[in-house]
């Protein structure tokens, strides 16, 4: 008969939360951190390289924190602070951001994808080159906003408020853009194949060159108020209805003769 193994007389505890200060970073911990810290006040905090994956961070104060390298994949930052913080080379693959606020914050090149930003404040940011596949940014501000050649595919902006923002030679394919207000926004040389504008509010929005098909334009009386429609290129027949097409301001003809649109819905 074997000898019976002996236990450990280690006693696993949890490690203690771990709180960051300007001048003290956080340690990078290894498997998923899920660290506790709702309500942190980490205003200019080092958290370079911090792991902070699935941590909560709910109503945190990140203005202004060194985030470089961190990885926040499914952290919650539901009402968290980052006001003109620099996100450059975080990972926030999956964050959960109900009204989080990153009025002005740079999120150059970072990978939102599956992201839920349900209204937040991205008002002024920059999201040049960023990836935002499949996130939801359901009446989220952008207003402003630059989003040049960022990765909006199958994205959610319903009723997102983009006015003046820049998404030239960015990715909107079967985005869903429905009564989005998009007045004088940027679209030159934006990739729109399937994308829904159903009652988006386009007035002003620059078309220039945009790549058109299968794109849905009902109810948007404004689209004719839209600059740029002769110079976008028709990829595949689009729809547009009654409402749409009998505007007061008609539109060009060369746009409805191009894109060999229909009526039919």
């Amino acid at each position: 008969m074997s000898p019976a193994r002996p236990r450990s007389s280690t006693i696993m505890t949890e490690p203690p939360t771990q709180v960051a200060t300007p001048h003290q970073p956080l340690t990078p911990v290894t498997s998923p951190s899920r660290a506790e810290l709702r309500g942190a006040s980490l205003a200019g905090a080092d958290l370079r390289d911090a792991d902070l994956r699935f941590a909560n961070l709910i109503s945190a104060d990140l203005r202004g924190a060194k985030l470089t390298g961190a990885d926040l994949s499914g952290a919650d930052l539901s009402g968290a602070k980052l006001h003109d913080t620099d996100l450059r080379g975080t990972t926030l693959v999956g964050l959960c951001g109900l009204h989080v606020k990153l009025i002005g914050a740079n999120l150059d090149g970072v990978d939102l994808a599956r992201a839920f930003l349900h209204m937040a404040r991205l008002d002024g940011a920059s999201l040049r080159d960023a990836r935002l596949e499949w996130s939801c940014l359901m009446d989220a501000n952008l207003t402003g906003a630059i989003a040049i050649g960022a990765n909006l595919s199958a994205c959610n902006l319903r009723f997102a408020k983009c006015a003046g923002a820049d998404f030239s030679f960015a990715t909107l394919e079967f985005c869903d853009l429905a009564a989005a207000n998009l007045t004088r926004a940027r679209l030159r040389h934006a990739h729109l194949m399937g994308a829904n504008l159903d009652r988006a509010q386009l007035d002003g929005v620059d078309f220039t060159a945009a790549r058109l098909g299968r794109t849905l334009f009902t109810g948007c009386p404004t689209l004719a108020l839209a600059d740029g429609l002769t110079s976008v290129k028709h990829l595949a027949p689009s729809v547009i209805d009654d409402e749409t097409r009998r505007a007061p301001t008609a539109l060009p003809p060369s746009f409805l003769a191009a894109g060999t649109l229909t009526t039919d819905v």
